[in-house]
C-alpha cells in the first residue's frame, strides 16, 4: 500500500471521527429525550389504563417453553444421512452427492455385553443397502440415467440444534459415523424394520457419553396416553420437510426439532405402549382405526425415524414404512422384537439434564437448583450449546425459553383489556393526564427540531468526508487489523489514462499478429517471485478446507450465480492410504437463473468425473490426474452447449478447479475465476490466468495492471464453458505443495473487491479455513460487494489423521438448481 494513500486514509479517518463525534453528541441529546418521552408515555398509559388493573390483577401468562418431556427427549433425536453410489450398465461406482435423510434416536446398550451410549435406532428403510430413497435415485438419474445397482458409501449421524445450539457455527457441529458393514438385512419386508447401529467417531467428534432415550421404566409415573408426542427434525420455520433427500447446502439448516401430538398423524397411537417381551418376529405396526385424510397427509410428510415419546419423555415408538411405503408407527414392543431390549442406562449427561429440568419445571420452579445443574452440564459438556437458554432463563428467574423454530402464524400471549379513556379517574388524575400530554407534545417538538439539525450536520460531514482520488481505490481493513500491519509501497499513484478500446485492441493485434481479442496473450497479475527458504520434502499432505458463497451487497435480491464445491477424501491406492481433495469455484453467466444452473451443472459434472475415478484403487500419474479435471470440464462444456442449442439459451460459466493428491495440486482454469497459492515463505501468488479483455490489454501493455480493477470492460471474458468453441482450450497448471500452504479459489466477486495484499494478510492471519473464507467474504462486502462472491480455502497439513479410513467427505456443495421452468 502506498505511503501517500496511507496518509490520506489517516486524514480521512480523523475527519470521519470528528463527524461521528458531532453526530453522536446530537444523537445523545435525542436519545436522552427519547428515553424521557418513553418514561412519560409509560406514566401516561399507566394512568389511563393501570387503575382498573390494580383492582383485579390478571394471572401471569404461562411460560413460553416446550413440555418437560419434549425438552428432555429432543436432544437425543438425530439426523441420519445415508450416502450412496450407483452403477450404470457401463460404469463403475458413481457417488451421489445428495444423501437420503431421516431421523433416529440415540439409545444405550442393546442386548448383552455391548458398550453403552453408542447406538442409533433408525428405520431399516433409511439405510436400505439395496435401494436408496427416491430422492437419491432421481438425483442420480438426472445425470447418469438408470442405475443398474446401488451401494452404501457411508452413513453420518448429526446431533440436532436442541443439543448443539442454533448458531451458524453450531449447527451440524457434532457428528458421528455408522459403518455400513454393520447392516445385516436387505430391507425385505420379512426382516427387522428397525435397526440399532453402533456409532463411530469422526474427526472432532466429542468422546463422551451422549444424550440417550430409554424405553418406559417401572419407576416412571403413569403417563397419559393423550400426551404422546412425535418429534421430527425440520427447518427453522417448523414446517414438516416432506422430503426423502436434501441437497448438501440444506443439511445444516434442517436440524430443528419440532413436536406435534401423536394423534395428529396417527389417531390410533393413543393406546399405551406394550412393554412385555415378545418372541422375535417381524415387526408389527400399531393398527390405526379410521384415519382422516389430514392425518394421513401429516403422517406422509413426517421423516422416517421421527420419534414418539410419552409424557415422561420415554421412547415408545418410531415412524417407519410398511411394505407399501406408507408411514406408520412402530411401537416399543416392535422395537423389542426387532433389536431386543434396551438395557443400558443414561449417563452423566442425561442424569444432569433430567435433574436440571425437574427443578426448572417444578411447581413452584426451583431456579437456583436448576441453574446449578445446567451450569455443571455447560462446564462438563462444552459442545452442549442447547443447555444455555435454560441456564440463562434459570439465572433470570423466568420459565420462558426461546422457541427453536419460528412457526408461521404463531400467536403471542393475549394482553389484558384496557378500559375507556378516563374511566374511573379522579379530577386530580385528569389534570395530571392533561399536563403530561402537554409536556409530551412540547418534547416531541423539541426532538423533531434536534433531529432536523442533526440531519443537516450529517449531510455537511458526509460532504467533507468525500474520499480523495488516492483513497478511492484503498482497501478497507478489518476492524481488528492495525494500520502498520499493511505492507507499504513507495510507488506513487498515477491517474488513469482514458483509452480508445477499439483502437487499442487493433494496435495490440497488429503488434502481435493476433486476429482477434481471443488470440491475444493473457497474463497473471504481478506477484512476488516464489522464494521457498524452507527445504522442501516430498510428503503426504491432507487438505483441510472450507467454502462460502454470498450474493454480495449489490445483488442480494438476485439469484446467486456463483457455485462452489469442496471435497476431502482418502483412497486406498498404490499399497497405502492416499489423501486427496477436490475444490471448484464456478461463476455462471447468461441471466441469473441460467447462470446459476450453468455453474451448478459444471460443478456436478466435474465432481462426478473426478470422484468416480478416485473411488477406485487405480494408480494415476500426474498427467492422468490433471486429465481428470480437463475431462470433467470438457464434458460440462459439451453439456452446456447441448442445452443452449435445445433451449435456445446462452448460459455459460467460468471455472477454476484444483485437485490435490499427496503433495501436488493440479489446477484448471477457464474464464476469470482465479486460483491463488499462499506459501509461508514466498507469499501470495496467482496461479491461473484470466481469459478476459482487460487481462489481454495488460499483457500487451495497453493498460497498467492496477487498471484491471476499474476498467469498464473488466467483466468481459472471451473464453468460457458453454461458449461457441467446439474445442475448448483449458489452461492447466501443476504446483508442488508443502505443509502450511493455502490454496484460494475465488470468483471475480472476491478478487475485484479485495486486493492481493489484503488477501495475503487474511490468509496468513486465519489458520482456520472457515475463518478465512468468512473474513474474505466480509472484506469483499465491506469494499462494495458489487458481484456474487464464491470462495474456497484449503490448508495443507502434514500426514494423515490417525483414524483415517477410505471414504470421502463433502465440505461444501453447490446451491439448489433453479426450477425447470425458470
Amino acid at each position: 500500500m502506498r505511503v501517500g494513500v496511507l496518509s490520506a486514509w489517516a486524514a480521512t479517518k480523523r475527519r470521519r471521527l470528528g463527524a461521528r463525534r458531532t453526530s453522536h453528541a446530537a444523537s445523545g441529546v435525542s436519545g436522552a429525550l427519547a428515553a424521557l418521552l418513553l418514561a412519560l408515555l409509560a406514566t401516561l398509559l399507566a394512568t389511563l389504563g393501570g387503575a382498573p388493573a390494580l383492582a383485579a390483577p390478571a394471572a401471569a401468562p404461562p411460560a413460553n417453553r416446550p413440555t418437560e418431556a419434549v425438552a428432555y427427549a429432543r436432544i437425543a433425536v438425530v439426523r441420519v444421512l445415508s450416502y450412496y453410489y450407483g452403477r450404470t450398465a457401463n460404469s463403475g461406482p458413481i457417488p451421489v452427492l445428495t444423501p437420503c435423510i431421516g431421523d433416529g434416536a440415540l439409545i444405550g446398550t442393546t442386548g448383552d455385553n455391548l458398550n453403552s451410549y453408542s447406538y442409533a435406532l433408525i428405520p431399516t428403510a433409511l439405510v436400505n443397502p439395496i435401494n436408496p430413497c427416491l430422492g437419491v435415485q432421481t438425483a442420480f438419474e438426472q445425470f447418469n440415467g438408470q442405475a443398474a445397482n446401488w451401494g452404501l458409501l457411508r452413513i453420518q449421524v448429526n446431533l440436532n440444534v436442541a443439543y448443539t445450539g442454533v448458531g451458524a457455527a453450531q449447527q451440524a457441529s457434532v457428528a458421528y459415523s455408522i459403518d455400513p458393514g454393520q447392516i445385516r438385512t436387505t430391507g425385505a419386508p420379512a426382516g427387522p424394520q428397525l435397526l440399532a447401529l453402533p456409532l463411530g467417531l469422526l474427526n472432532g467428534s466429542p468422546n463422551h457419553d451422549l444424550p440417550v432415550l430409554e424405553t418406559p421404566q417401572p419407576s416412571d409415573a403413569p403417563a397419559d396416553p393423550a400426551a404422546n408426542t412425535l418429534i421430527d427434525l425440520t427447518g427453522p420455520t417448523g414446517a414438516l420437510l416432506n422430503a426423502s433427500a436434501l441437497t448438501p447446502d440444506q443439511l445444516a439448516s434442517t436440524l430443528y426439532p419440532m413436536a406435534l401430538p401423536a394423534t395428529q398423524a396417527f389417531p390410533g397411537a393413543v393406546q399405551p405402549a406394550q412393554t412385555t417381551t415378545a418372541t422375535a418376529s417381524a415387526a408389527t405396526p400399531i393398527a390405526t382405526a379410521t384415519t382422516s385424510a389430514q392425518a394421513q397427509q401429516t403422517a406422509a410428510q413426517l421423516s422416517l425415524g421421527a420419534v414418539e415419546v410419552d409424557g415422561n419423555g420415554r421412547l415408545i415408538g418410531m415412524v417407519g414404512a410398511n411394505s407399501q411405503g406408507s408411514h406408520i408407527i412402530y411401537s416399543a414392543s416392535d422395537l423389542q422384537r426387532a433389536i431386543g431390549s434396551v438395557t443400558g442406562k443414561q449417563g452423566q449427561l442425561m442424569t444432569g439434564w433430567q435433574q436440571g429440568l425437574d427443578a426448572f419445571y417444578a411447581t413452584p420452579p426451583q431456579y437456583s437448583a436448576a441453574q446449578t445443574a445446567f451450569k455443571a452440564l455447560s462446564s462438563s459438556y462444552a459442545d452442549f450449546g442447547g443447555v444455555q437458554p435454560f441456564a440463562s432463563a434459570a439465572a433470570q428467574g423466568t420459565g420462558d425459553i426461546p422457541a427453536l423454530t419460528n412457526a408461521n402464524g404463531a400467536t403471542t400471549n393475549p394482553k389484558a383489556p384496557v378500559g375507556p379513556l378516563g374511566a374511573g379517574l379522579s379530577k386530580q388524575e385528569i389534570f395530571l393526564v392533561v399536563g403530561l400530554a402537554l409536556l409530551l407534545a412540547a418534547l416531541l417538538g423539541l426532538v423533531f427540531f434536534l433531529r432536523r439539525r442533526s440531519a443537516r450536520q450529517r449531510a455537511t460531514a458526509q460532504a467533507q468526508m468525500a474520499p480523495s482520488l488516492e483513497e478511492a481505490q484503498l482497501n478497507l481493513l478489518p476492524p481488528d487489523m492495525p494500520l502498520d500491519a499493511v505492507p507499504e509501497d513507495d510507488e506513487p499513484t498515477r491517474p488513469i489514462t482514458r483509452i480508445d478500446l477499439n483502437n487499442a485492441l487493433t494496435a495490440a493485434g497488429a503488434a502481435t499478429g493476433a486476429a482477434s481479442i481471443a488470440d491475444l496473450a493473457t497474463a497473471r497479475m504481478p506477484a512476488a517471485p516464489r522464494r521457498v527458504t524452507a527445504q522442501r520434502k516430498v510428503s503426504v499432505l491432507t487438505a483441510q478446507s472450507a467454502g462460502m458463497v454470498d450474493p454480495g451487497i449489490k445483488r442480494i435480491k438476485e439469484p446467486n450465480q456463483d457455485n462452489i464445491f469442496a471435497l476431502e477424501g482418502v483412497r486406498a491406492a498404490i499399497g497405502r492410504l492416499q489423501p486427496y481433495g477436490l475444490f471448484i469455484v464456478a461463476d455462471g453467466m447468461g441471466g441469473h437463473l441460467n447462470g446459476q444452473l450453468a455453474s451448478r451443472l459444471t460443478i456436478e459434472t466435474v465432481a462426478r468425473t473426478v470422484a468416480h475415478a478416485l473411488s477406485s484403487s487405480q494408480s494415476y500419474d500426474s498427467p492422468a490426474l490433471a486429465g481428470l479435471l480437463v475431462e470433467g470440464a470438457q464434458l460440462a462444456h459439451q453439456e452446456l452447449q447441448r442445452r443452449n442449442k435445445e433451449q435456445n439459451s446462452d448460459m455459460g460459466t467460468t471455472i477454476t478447479a484444483a485437485l490435490v493428491v499427496d503433495d501436488r495440486a493440479y489446477i484448471v482454469n477457464v474464464g476469470d475465476s482465479r486460483t491463488y497459492l499462499l506459501n509461508p515463505d514466498a507469499g501470495l501468488r496467482q496461479i491461473t490466468r484470466d481469459h478476459s479483455v482487460v487481462a489481454s490489454l495488460v499483457a500487451n501493455g495497453v493498460i497498467r495492471p492496477e487498471d484491471i480493477y476499474i476498467h469498464p470492460r473488466r467483466n468481459q471474458i472471451y473464453r468460457s464453458l458453454g461458449g461457441n468453441d467446439s474445442d475448448l482450450e483449458i489452461d492447466t497448471f501443476e504446483e508442488e505443495l508443502q505443509a502450511g500452504d493455502k490454496l484460494l479459489l475465488c470468483s471475480d466477486g472476491l478478487w475485484e473487491m479485495v486486493r492481493d495484499p489484503q488477501m495475503a494478510n487474511i490468509l496468513r492471519g486465519a489458520v482456520n479455513p472457515r475463518q478465512a473464507v468468512e473474513l474474505l467474504t466480509r472484506e469483499a462486502n465491506t469494499n462494495g460487494g458489487e458481484d456474487n462472491i464464491g470462495v474456497v480455502v484449503a490448508r495443507m497439513r502434514e500426514g494423515l489423521p490417525a483414524d483415517a479410513q477410505p471414504g470421502m467427505h463433502m465440505v461444501a456443495g453447490p446451491q439448489d438448481a433453479p426450477p425447470p421452468d425458470a
